[in-house]
């Protein structure tokens, strides 16, 4: 069960990262509303490379979530952008400011009440998935230079990807 959870989580991470990994620029237009919104207009320059960041995580988290690859650093990682996302599309919600939460990129436009009740359900699933973290550890199928090569990989992966998507 707990492994199920676990992949369920992996896609929707890897989903989101490659939806908005698409189009890099228009995540880092959402991310600017975002900053607008909380006051926070001076990370503004840097949007693009929030953007990438973001969507990097995302991509590499779904990864080696769905592979069982560093089961604790991937629970780490999704406990705390979710507790950066929930509150923040709680938000958004609240004050009606957008139109569109961005979760997917411009792949599925989730309006902002309805990006927060699939982050309720994120967070249920990390929090569940947190009890079973002992059984995952036990089940991890690579060695860990493998598991490393990976990660690495699948890292660069996405940055390439996301390079390509700029220009194109």
């Amino acid at each position: 069960m707990y492994r199920v959870f676990q992949i369920i989580l992996g896609l929707i991470f890897l989903f989101s990262g490659i939806a908005k990994g698409l189009d890099p620029v228009s995540t880092a237009h959402k991310i600017d509303q975002y900053l607008s919104l909380m006051s926070m207009g001076f990370f503004e320059r840097i949007d693009l490379l929030l953007a990438m960041g973001v969507i990097t995580t995302e991509i590499v988290l779904g990864i080696i979530m769905i592979l069982n690859i560093f089961p604790k650093l991937g629970l780490w990682i999704a406990t705390v952008m979710m507790l950066v996302f929930t509150p923040k599309t709680f938000l958004v919600a609240i004050e009606h400011s957008m139109k569109y939460a961005g979760c997917f990129g411009n792949v599925i436009q989730l309006t902002p009440w309805q990006s927060n009740w699939k982050n309720i359900f994120m967070d249920m699933l990390i929090i569940i998935t947190w009890f079973g973290l002992p059984r995952l550890k036990n089940k991890e199928p690579l060695s860990t230079n493998a598991q490393w090569w990976i990660t690495i990989s699948v890292l660069f992966a996405a940055v390439i990807f996301q390079t390509i998507a700029i220009f194109v």
